[in-house]
């Protein structure tokens, strides 16, 4: 009786893992509040809910966190710019208003190659990582559009879950919508993780000129009809066999 009772568990969870919590928060970079921006340049350190989100101007600023969670290791690179509709000629964001650039004008001397995380947390399972890339317009080169992606076991032990993706304007593959690139990586993890951290980065030449992505989402993968079919089979055969002996 346990085990069919686990069975059925099993299935009903794994029917309604498509409609399960949102693991990435605020991956479309829609969520907007006053926190100011870093520049000491043109854009002079704008709230972040003053870009054209709010304003409906074309503006950009960078920030060392971002609503939802996501955090830039300053160690590692010059906060996270956020650009808006029209601030690249031709350019609009995947999603809503707000995309961001991985090679960042601060405008005070430090390294402009920038990265971005957020802590996440993951069941055992299989999983689609999804998000839509563009190569920056305007004459900036290949190699200084290259972005790493991978997801970290935790902060502190930085054992990765899958080999890093490197995303090269060259072998780009993937649907195409309004010039942005969907990339989907899947990948299974063996057991839970509380406190895993999935990081983007900036790969390529430090110009200020880098890659833009938007619209960054995880989401468990269902298993196939068939198998939840099999599943419900085998807990209703336990359920005739203890009508039976009873």
């Amino acid at each position: 009786m346990i085990r069919s009772a686990l069975l059925a568990a099993a299935v009903a969870a794994m029917a309604s893992s498509a409609g399960a919590a949102t693991i990435v928060m605020n991956g479309d970079f829609e969520t907007v509040d006053d926190r100011a921006g870093l520049t000491v340049g043109g854009s002079d350190g704008d709230a972040l809910n003053s870009l054209s989100g709010s304003t409906g101007r074309a503006s950009w600023d960078v920030y060392d966190t971002l609503p939802g969670g996501w955090a830039n290791a300053p160690e590692r690179g010059n906060g996270i710019e956020v650009q808006t509709n029209g601030t690249l000629r031709g350019v609009t964001a995947h999603s809503g208003s707000h995309y961001i650039e991985l090679d960042s004008e601060r405008g005070d001397g430090v390294g402009p190659n920038s990265n971005m995380s957020q802590a996440i947390s993951l069941t055992a399972g299989t999983y689609d990582l999804r998000f839509w890339y563009m190569k920056r317009p305007g004459g900036s080169s290949a190699a200084s559009n290259r972005i790493a992606v991978n997801i970290w076991d935790s902060l502190l032990d930085r054992n990765p879950l899958f080999d890093e993706l490197l995303i090269h304007p060259s072998t780009l593959s993937g649907r195409v919508e309004n010039g942005w690139t969907e990339i989907v990586h899947r990948f299974t993890v063996t057991e839970d993780y509380d406190n895993a951290l999935l990081l983007f980065a900036a790969r390529g030449r430090q110009d200020e000129l880098g890659g833009l992505i938007d619209t960054v989402s995880i989401s468990a993968v269902p298993l196939p009809a068939g198998v939840l079919l099999l599943l419900s089979g085998v807990a209703g055969m336990g359920a005739m066999r203890r009508r039976k002996k009873s």
